[in-house]
């Protein structure tokens, strides 16, 4: 075990991502912490003369940030004050904020992206700047997971790093490639999780999908306007979708969307987009808007929900690439704040999508080349069966990384929200990835791991990587959709399913002597047992 940490180092996890020049900020990677450096010590046996101070008037989230930083340090010392600037005398401090120290080493957190966060060193001082959004509170967290703390899920207390020597890390700036980042995994239902993992808050969203329904009402228009509706074959249906060459649909819609943003000012998405039908209209004039941006029904989409955003340019106005309207149109650009929300459900997990599905690969390059804004809805569990094996952990980083090359800014992992295989690790990689895509997801993997279960984590991850070494052996699909008894002939083959079983043996073994830990390893032995059961036909 000792042998196998000393290759896989929080160095190795989480490198270094970027450099503070002179009050500009030169970036070298994204949204992942620096190697240690030893340049000032924080704490020496538990022990420390340091304050955390915070700017004379601070705000609700600076002084948050310092009262959390000193929360989960005082686990291990009792010493460190939070202080306000204007009372402080004393020559070691960590600056928290927007405080006049700060600005005499020209960081300034109007220029940081809103959920970013700086560290920079200045004489004996640390100073942790972050974006007006959730950059500051991210910035304490990142500095708690570097000097050793983890929460690796909700239900279970947080792991304290059993040193009490802290260094500061090197100057670094933080700055996220995905700027919203979800998953509902059941980890994610927990604010405290999602705060620590950098999660974003669904207080994002003002409308989320199929909206066209709620912003021009089929029950209000229908009888006094049916030429707010699709003309198919002829006649005007409201159950349908929206006429969206008619102004008067543009100046309606545009006027409910109005109201709703003024009752929800602090969200960011809102989203105009098509009903859960596949009836657009086929009215002249949305015909010809249709053929002129490449002869597809997105193309009167994306003109319309341009149209939309261009009257609230401090708004993101987000729409589905779905259904008929899957394949991007040509001959037009997204405005910046068009966020395009691409589903890729069809997709197997055996491989990387880019390696799999063709369809959807060239459809998302062809979005990227005309959207700056992405959401991708991913899909990392086997629905029918969440709680058996699904062993699809080595795609999900390839993927992400994916993404962000065709300009991918938002991702939604989904899950079913309830516990299932894995889905503490699950949860932990998908949130570490979707902050930093450039990590090593086998680095985080083994984090994991050594920390969730100590003296059983290789003999875990020895089943982990066999199972996937199965999957791989031939040309097994894997399917979102699919069942066990599927797999009979791949990765649950009798013979695997025996060496699957012997892995566990030893895991349960090496930890008899932790009843915490033994319960967290027949926890994630589970799956195989249901799995067997199912393969031996008694759930249907």
């Amino acid at each position: 075990m000792d042998s196998r940490k000393e290759k896989i180092s929080r160095g190795d996890f989480l490198k270094t991502s970027g450099t503070v020049i002179g009050g500009m900020v030169a970036l070298s990677n994204y949204g992942c912490l620096a190697n240690i450096n030893s340049l000032k010590e924080l704490m020496i046996r538990g022990k420390t003369n340091f304050s955390l101070v915070l700017p004379k008037n601070s705000n609700e989230k600076e002084t948050k940030a310092a009262h959390q930083l000193k929360f989960y340090l005082s686990k291990i010392s009792k010493a460190l004050k939070v202080v306000n600037e204007g009372e402080y005398k004393g020559n070691n401090a960590i600056y928290i904020g927007k405080t006049n120290f700060a600005k005499t080493a020209e960081v300034d957190s109007d220029l940081l992206d809103e959920d970013a966060y700086l560290f920079k060193q200045l004489g004996d001082n640390l100073i942790i700047a972050g974006g007006k959004e959730n950059g500051l509170i991210n910035g304490v967290y990142s500095l708690l997971e570097f000097f050793g703390y983890r929460k690796y899920s909700a239900d279970d207390p947080l792991l304290v790093p059993s040193k009490n020597d802290f260094s500061f890390p090197n100057d670094e700036l933080n700055t996220p490639r995905i700027k919203y980042r979800t998953t509902n995994y059941y980890d994610a239902r927990d604010t405290d999780y999602e705060s620590w993992h950098k999660l974003s808050s669904s207080d994002s969203w003002g409308m989320f999908v199929h909206t066209f329904e709620l912003l021009i009402s089929p029950e209000k228009y229908g009888k006094t306007h049916p030429e707010y509706f699709s003309l198919i074959d002829g006649e005007r249906n409201p159950v349908t979708q929206l006429c969206l060459s008619n102004e008067e649909v543009f100046q309606t819609l545009v006027s409910e969307l109005k109201e709703r943003i003024e009752m929800k000012p602090k969200a960011k998405y809102w989203s105009v987009s098509q009903n859960d039908n596949d009836k657009y209209c086929q009215c002249g004039p949305c015909s010809d808007i249709n053929k002129k941006y490449g002869n597809l029904p997105s193309g009167s989409m994306v003109w319309f929900v341009n149209r939309v955003a261009r009257k609230f340019p401090d708004k993101i106005i987000s729409t589905l690439a779905y259904w008929y309207t899957r394949a991007a149109p040509s001959n037009i650009v997204a405005e910046p704040n068009v966020n395009i929300m691409l589903c890729n459900i069809e997709s197997t997990r055996e491989k990387p999508v880019f390696d799999t599905d063709p369809a959807f690969t060239n459809d998302l390059r062809d979005w990227g080349k005309m959207s700056q804004d992405i959401l991708i809805w991913d899909y990392n569990i086997q629905f029918a069966n969440p709680v058996s094996p699904f062993p699809n952990l080595h795609t999900i980083g390839p993927n992400i990384k994916f993404y962000i090359q065709n300009n991918v800014r938002a991702l939604f992992m989904q899950a079913t929200g309830n516990k299932g295989e894995f889905a503490h690790l699950r949860a932990y990689l998908i949130t570490k990835l979707m902050w930093n895509p450039n990590a090593d997801p086998n680095a985080i993997i083994y984090d994991f791991l050594d920390g969730y279960y100590g003296k059983a984590a290789i003999p875990i991850l020895n089943y982990i990587e066999s199972m996937r070494e199965a999957l791989l052996n031939d040309n097994f699909r894997l399917n979102i959709f699919g069942d066990p008894r599927d797999a009979v002939k791949n990765y649950l083959a009798s013979d695997k399913m025996i060496h699957y079983n012997h892995l566990f043996d030893k895991a349960e073994k090496a930890v008899l002597d932790d009843e915490q830990k033994l319960t967290r390893v027949k926890e994630a032995r589970l799956p195989l047992l249901i799995a067997e059961i199912q393969i031996a036909g008694q759930i249907p």
